[in-house]
């Protein structure tokens, strides 16, 4: 019989594999136990939307006839830098029989007015403070600084709560269209950035949407087709308008919409949304579900609120127009920490 003998070196290389990949596994895992089951610290949030929520049930809505004056204004009112399209005139809506129309047509004007706003700069900065349900689960948020650029689509993120010091980047055609992810604490230290598919488990295990559907232009526009098909449709819902509101200590209208159904909207039960008076862009939504089925009569609004919160999303420090350049979105800042690969 012959012995078959292998060399050291041919035993050393799948060793070698072998450590690579269970340290690269254990580094996986203790990114997504960290994510789900690390600090628990409730995030610092400059307006606190639950309680301004509560404070809305004890505030009038402003009147008909303010609220056909806001209509105009947001229909006419030309937006800096650009002048309104046509796509900002008011539909045809008799304001003095249908208020609820009325406001959301008065929200829709703003959305558009934003939505021409945004489209005529190419970048902008905010403190972006996030929660969201994902899968049965709230997730504890995030608060980030971001950069945001339109075209080519990107976005720089870094953590300044939890998971202080991690960063984030995305550009539209670089890295394969994978977004880099660089860690903070022990995980930087087995793997110090990560190349991830922006759709992948490990990318969405915080997430409803991908990072490729994140920013204000994408928010706006999908708030604008949800209005229209409001309006379309003039389905059983509630729309409050509140004037003189403050968000982020900014001056704000208020719009409170809350559906008649799950067969209205399947997944909305309740939308508080604050628009910038002076942007006319959102800087701040909070979405609600429907409550489960063994919910009784006896369960409050804030109860139902606290328990059903799906989505929220505030930008705070918001600024437009903001100078930025393609080292802004570039692995290469040596601002960044992501040469540590």
């Amino acid at each position: 019989m012959t012995l078959q003998h292998s060399s050291p070196i041919g035993r050393s290389q799948p060793r070698r594999l072998r450590i690579f990949m269970l340290l690269s596994t254990i580094c996986i895992v203790g990114v997504v136990v960290n994510t789900h089951w690390g600090s628990q610290r409730p995030v610092a949030d400059p307006h606190d939307f639950r309680k301004a929520s509560r404070r809305a049930s004890t505030v009038t809505p402003v009147a008909s006839a303010f609220n056909n004056e806001i209509l105009q204004v947001a229909a006419t009112e030309p937006t800096e830098p650009t002048e309104p399209t046509s796509a900002t005139q008011p539909l045809d809506v008799d304001v003095q029989k249908d208020p609820q129309q009325l406001a959301l047509q008065t929200a829709l004007n703003l959305l558009e007015n934003g939505r021409e706003r945004l489209k005529s700069i190419n970048h902008y900065t905010a403190t972006f403070i996030k929660q969201e349900r994902v899968g049965d689960e709230l997730t504890e948020g995030d608060v980030t600084e971001i950069k945001v650029r339109h075209e080519p689509f990107s976005v720089y993120m870094k953590w300044v709560e939890t998971d202080a010091g991690q960063e984030m980047l995305y550009a539209d055609g670089v890295n394969d269209g994978n977004i880099l992810l660089k860690q903070v604490g022990w995980k930087s230290r087995l793997l110090p950035v990560i190349s991830l598919d922006p759709h992948c488990v490990l990318a969405m295990s915080q997430s409803r949407y991908p990072v490729t559907q994140m920013g204000l232009l994408r928010l706006v526009e999908t708030l604008i087709t949800d209005r229209q098909n409001d309006l379309e449709k003039n389905t059983d819902l509630k729309c409050q308008l509140f004037d003189d509101e403050v968000c982020h200590e900014r001056p704000c209208y208020r719009f409170i919409l809350e559906y008649g159904s799950p067969q209205v909207s399947a997944t909305y039960r309740k939308s508080d949304l604050f628009i910038d008076k002076e942007l006319s862009v959102p800087i701040q939504i909070a979405n609600f579900t429907w409550p489960e089925s063994d919910w009784g009569a006896d369960w409050g609004c804030e109860e139902m609120d606290d328990e059903t919160l799906i989505e929220y999303y505030g930008y705070c420090d918001l600024a437009l127009g903001t100078p930025l350049s393609d080292l802004d979105f570039d692995r290469s800042n040596e601002e960044y920490g992501f040469q540590n690969d």
